[in-house]
Order: structure tokens, then C-alpha cells, then sequence
């Protein structure tokens, strides 16, 4: 009998625990190590149980990181849309805007010469009227 085979018969034959399998491997070992390999086996388990939860989270992580790219990249494009057609409604706006400015400030200029030669015609007015107060008062 080879070494191996004499190990193999002394665990299996002296402990009488129950079969633990790894893959395309199955032994029976004694109990303290069986208590040993169900401890590592379940922290395995539970490990790996861990790494799937965090894998899940990472594709709903990356998922949702696509979808907010797609999403900016729409918005983007309907700002830029937006800003262009701002961009041609405001400078129709603004020459709206300078012709009424314009046409105000000629209104105003008018007006500030109509109230000064008023102004100076009510002033002549003023003058005569004291010149014939004057005239009948002496």
C-alpha cells in the first residue's frame, strides 16, 4: 500500500465522520476536522453570498450611471436647442427693443423742446404782463 492510500484508510477508518465533498474530490474525516471544514465552508458560503450582493449592487450602480449619461446627454442636447432659439427670438427682441427706445427718446427730446419754448413763451407772457401792471399802476 502506498503512503497516500495508508493516510486515506487511517482517516477513514479511525474518525468515522461524515463525508465532506470538494469538488471531484470526496474524503471521511474525523469530526474535529469536519467541525473545522463546515466552519470554513460556511464562511465561504457567506463570503461568497457577499460577493454576489455587492456584485448586484455594482450593476445596479453602473445600470443607473448609463441611464444619468443617456439622460445628460438628452438634456444637453435640448439646452443647446434651446439656447439657439433664444439666441434668434432675443435679438428680433432686442431690435423691437431699440426702435421703441428710439422712437421714446424722440418723444422725450420733443417734449423737453416743447416745455422749454413754453416755458419761455409763458416767461415773455410774464414780462408783458408786468410791463402793463407797471403801465397802469403809475
Amino acid at each position: 500500500m502506498t503512503r497516500v492510500y495508508q493516510n486515506f484508510q487511517a482517516i477513514r477508518g479511525g474518525g468515522g465522520g461524515p463525508l465532506v465533498n470538494f469538488p471531484g474530490v470526496s474524503l471521511r474525516v474525523p469530526d474535529s476536522t469536519s467541525t473545522a471544514l463546515a466552519d470554513f465552508n460556511a464562511t465561504r458560503q457567506r463570503e461568497k453570498h457577499e460577493l454576489e450582493q455587492l456584485n448586484d449592487k455594482l450593476a445596479q450602480y453602473v445600470e443607473k450611471v448609463k441611464f444619468l449619461e443617456i439622460q445628460n446627454k438628452k438634456l444637453q442636447m435640448e439646452l443647446d436647442i434651446l439656447r439657439s432659439r433664444a439666441g434668434q427670438d432675443s435679438s428680433r427682441i432686442k431690435e423691437m427693443y431699440d426702435i421703441e427706445k428710439n422712437e421714446a427718446n424722440k418723444l422725450i427730446d420733443s417734449t423737453k423742446y416743447d416745455n422749454a419754448a413754453a416755458a419761455q413763451q409763458t416767461e415773455k407772457e410774464v414780462e408783458q404782463l408786468r410791463v402793463q401792471y407797471n403801465e397802469v399802476s403809475n
